[in-house]
């Protein structure tokens, strides 16, 4: 798994955009999970708000790489802070069948969560 981040900005200001490719699975969650913490914590010590987590090269994720997005968008603490998007037609039927899209807002492109998120 590759994990990268970009500050990327449009009309409607800027956000923490997480780029992620490969699986995110018992031999990577690990990884996905500490760069998370890490990108929550210094948006907490910035008073950033925005994260966007696009898993457009994502196959697969297991369970806890599921729970750290609920967890990031619980500790972020505003209102629309934590999007993700560009999911593939499999990740986006697993958050469906287990309701996950009740708690994690899902665009199909960062500028439409970007968009989604100002205010």
């Amino acid at each position: 798994m590759q994990i990268s981040r970009s500050v990327e900005s449009s009309e409607s200001g800027s956000a923490t955009v997480m780029h992620v490719k490969g699986n995110i699975d018992g031999n990577s969650v690990d990884d996905f999970i500490a760069e998370v913490k890490i990108i929550v914590q210094e948006m907490r010590d910035f008073d950033s708000v925005r994260l966007v987590i696009s898993l457009q090269d994502v196959e697969d994720i297991n369970s806890s790489g599921l729970a750290i997005l609920v967890w990031a968008d619980k500790r972020i603490a505003k209102a629309k802070s934590l999007c993700v998007a560009n999911l593939t037609d499999k990740i986006e039927h697993i958050i469906k069948v287990i309701k996950f899209d009740q708690h994690i807002r899902n665009y199909d492109t960062i500028e439409s969560a970007l968009e989604a998120m100002k205010g």
